[in-house]
Formats: C-alpha cells, structure tokens, sequence
C-alpha cells in the first residue's frame, strides 16, 4: 500500500508512527515491522507505534532524509526475521597512536554517527538482507572519514577496528527483529533470549575466538565484563546478542560473514523454538539448558563453553571449527548464502590489517557503488 511519510522530531529512529484505520488498511498491528524503500532502492526495517495522524505515517528525520519520496512510499509488512547491528571502532592519532574520542567532531553521539565514550559507534539501517546491511554499514564508515577529512585534521586519523586498543574494548553487537512474542520482555521471553544467546555463543561466539585470534583481551580479561558469553539485551523492539568485538570491522569480508552467519543461526534458532513451543504458544517447551542440548546435541556444556570463549588462546576454540561449520551448512537458510559462507569460513584466519580505510576504501560520503567490499 502506497501512503505520504512526513518526518517528526519525536519518533524514535527506528519507528514509523501510524494511525489504526491506516495499519488496518495495512494489515499490520503495533510492533510489527514494516519496509519502507531508501533512494537507492534499499529497503530499511522499522517498528510501527501508534498516531493519531490519519493523514500520514511519521518517521524521524534522519530516515525521512534517506527515504525515496515523490509523494507516497510503498509500506510493506515483514514477516522475516531483521537484522541490525552497532558495530563500534577507533579513531587513532597515526603520529602518535593516541585515542581521539568521536565527540571532538560530533555534537551528540545519538545519531547513526555517534560514539559511546572513547569509541565511534556507528548505527546502519536495519535490513532483511544481509548485503544491504553490509552497504549501510560501508556508508557510515565512508561518511565517518568524510567527517574527519573536513574537520582539517583527517591527514592524521586513521580509522581502526579492534576489539581492544590502548586499554579500551570494542564490540560489535547484532540486533535482531523477532517474532513478537519473543521480544515481549516477560520471563518466559527472557529464558528463550538466554537459551537463544547459549546456542548463539557456540556457533557464533567460537567462530569470533577463531577469527580475533590473538586480539583477545575483551573477552579473556576477568576485569573485564563487557563481551563474555551469555551477554543479550531484550526489549520489545529487538534481541541483541553482544559477544563479537569490534575487530570484525577489519574487511567487508570479516563483516558481512558476521552478520550473514548471525542470520542464519538465528533463523535456524527461531523456526526449531517455534517448532518446540507450539508457535510460541507454549514457553515453558523451551526453557532450560537440556531443551537447548536436545534441539543442538552438539553445543558443548555452559562450563566447557566458557572455557572456549574466555581463553588468549584460540586453539581450544579451533578444535570445533569443522563441527560448527558442518552444523551451519545444514541449517536452514545456508544453501542461498554457501557462497558467502565459503568465502568467510575460508578467509577466518586471514590477518586483515587493522587500518579499516585500506580495506573498506575511505570514500567521501560513503556512497555503496564505490566502496571496496563491492568487489568482493
């Protein structure tokens, strides 16, 4: 259905505000996700909240800014899983390695350009799809560098992804838009989130051991609480699962391997719950260590798990490489994506530098068609 969007100061970023006679003739509820196309063409995920408006759906104006408006936008609902992240990496001094903190070129750090204390932390348009997120997450990194450059400094600043630099950690965390009933923050939905994050941190927490390699502070550190195993946030808007680091932004390859594999364990995760809980009808189905064990016999136990994840040294993680990439190929999802699969698996070890300007390509405004992970 094709409806007018106007932009509102008061909606949050990642919601479109719409009247009930609109959702009805949409056929969408409150909370639900709905696509809405950017100007390349892209579609970008958001929440649908309430309106007393029946002119028009609201949106915040930095998506309206993004949007491919003429006079009406097609508004679609999602039935798929979503997939978002907040990756967040380094500006560093090349002459002297020093830390500059993003608020010296920001005026807030709320933005999808923003920071969190030392690091900048950048914030893509959430997607369905893996590569549209990969090119949202290129175009802020190409927009970061436009910022540096013309703030008259950037011939020494450097942007650098790490998942520990100079006494600061980094994280690369992955958002997820679920079904409804497992993100209403109640009990049950929380055990679901902590089982799902168990099985999330096999599959992907060993494969981010494995491709860290020796950058492995944040997450073997007892002094350290950020980034261990078992770390979610669950809202009604999205599951987020934070044990990968910031080193992931090394190369587009290391970064859309990430969030292609997230996806897949995910949805994988999801369809065999909704199969166990009667369609999330029934949590209790789902709710302890041995539920998680029976639908993933392979995951080893939490104790054992911990001492792969929390270890300087990779070679425990190693050892489960081929059984988790022999489990992956056989979730569901994976045949469309083998190639992407392959590429990454197959790359996990490869020693990308950590300047992410070689990799990525530092392009003023970041704009998709000229950023170096188009040549993957």
């Amino acid at each position: 259905m094709k409806l007018k969007i106007k932009e509102n100061i008061n909606i949050d970023r990642w919601s479109i505000s719409i009247q009930q006679r609109i959702r009805n003739a949409l056929c969408v509820n409150l909370d639900d996700l709905v696509s809405v196309i950017n100007k390349h063409g892209e579609s970008i995920a958001l929440q649908v909240v309430d309106s007393s408006d029946e002119t028009a759906a609201f949106v915040n104006p930095e998506i309206y800014r993004k949007l491919n408006l003429n006079d009406e936008s097609n508004i679609k609902h999602i039935n798929n899983i979503t997939i978002g992240c907040d990756p967040e990496f380094f500006i560093v001094e090349s002459s002297t390695g020093r830390v500059v903190r993003p608020s010296v070129f920001l005026k807030n750090g709320r933005g999808q350009l923003g920071y969190d204390g030392a690091m900048m932390e950048i914030r893509p348009s959430p997607s369905e799809d893996e590569l549209i997120l990969l090119n949202n997450i290129g175009e802020l990194i190409g927009q970061t560098r436009h910022m540096l450059d013309i703030s008259g400094f950037g011939h020494d600043l450097i942007l650098l992804a790490s998942s520990c630099y100079d006494g600061y950690t980094a994280g690369f965390h992955l958002h997820y838009g679920l079904p409804k009933q497992l993100l209403n923050p109640y009990i049950g939905a929380k055990r679901v989130a902590c089982l799902m994050t168990y099985v999330m941190d096999y599959y992907i927490g060993t494969i981010s051991v494995i491709s860290e390699g020796n950058d492995f502070v944040r997450r073997s550190s007892p002094a350290i609480k950020y980034g261990k195993p078992g770390g979610f946030n669950l809202d009604n808007k999205t599951f987020e699962y934070r044990f990968p680091g910031g080193s992931f932004l090394r190369h587009p390859q290391l970064t859309l391997g990430l969030i292609t594999l997230g996806k897949v364990v995910v949805e994988d995760i999801v369809s065999r719950v909704c199969e166990a809980t009667d369609g999330f009808t029934k949590p209790n189905e789902f709710s302890t260590i041995e539920d998680a064990a029976y639908l993933y016999p392979n995951i080893p136990p939490v104790k054992s798990l911990f001492e792969i994840l929390c270890n300087c040294n990779t070679s425990l993680a190693s050892r489960f490489f081929e059984r988790i990439t022999d489990d992956v190929s056989n979730m569901m999802g994976y045949y469309v994506k083998r190639q992407i699969f392959e590429d990454f698996f197959n790359n996990i070890t490869t020693n990308y530098s950590n300047h992410m300007d070689k990799n990525w390509g530092g392009i003023p405004n970041g704009r998709k068609e000229e950023m170096a992970f188009q040549k993957l």
